[in-house]
């Protein structure tokens, strides 16, 4: 028996062996034949006590180690008081120049940008390709040598309406002619001769 008693003793120095939980060490047992009702304990898990882990140690909580109940967790110091206050105001002024360098060098732009952006780049790609058509119809019209010559006398800012007014800048399908494709088809046909 003392051989037992010491072993044990070396176990426990060397490990430390688990408690019996505080559920059988602390409630009375019941009998095998016992009911929970009979007994007067009728089986709940409310009426359990979960403050204790399986070996038998109290439970840690954050309330139970301030020593204070009615605070659980004070904020660290930055965020009291005027460390809050440059703490916001930092974040803030932060934004704000995260959104001019954005805005301004770093290529952002808003939705309503890159819209007309968009627009206008479809405008330009379609001008692009409806301006020949207008050069060739111009080129191959009945009197092309004679509509050249007067073409070069208009002045640059006529020269658009000139091509709309003869009607070569008004493409299939459509009723009237286009200025912008005209104003193009002019600039083309100038650059020619």
């Amino acid at each position: 028996m003392a051989s037992t008693d010491r072993s044990r003793k070396a176990l426990a120095a060397i490990y430390v062996l688990p408690q019996a939980s505080t559920l059988w060490r602390n409630a009375r047992m019941m009998s095998a034949t016992e009911t929970p009702a009979q007994s007067g304990r009728a089986f709940h898990p409310t009426s359990l006590s979960f403050d204790r882990n399986p070996y038998g140690r109290p439970l840690h909580s954050l309330r139970f180690m301030s020593g204070d109940k009615g605070k659980h967790m004070q904020l660290p110091a930055i965020l009291q008081g005027d460390s809050l206050k440059r703490l916001l105001q930092g974040a803030a002024a932060g934004a704000a120049a995260a959104m001019i360098i954005g805005f301004n060098w770093g290529g952002w732009i808003t939705g309503g940008t890159a819209k007309d952006m968009t627009q206008r780049s479809s405008t330009a790609a379609v001008i692009a390709a409806l301006s020949p058509i207008c050069v060739d119809k111009f080129q191959h019209s009945a009197e092309a040598s004679a509509n050249m010559t007067e073409l070069k006398k208009v002045s640059s800012y006529q020269q658009g309406s000139f091509i709309e007014k003869g009607g070569w800048a008004t493409l299939p399908g459509s009723d009237s002619a286009n200025s912008s494709v005209a104003q193009a088809c002019a600039n083309m046909l100038s650059s020619l001769k």
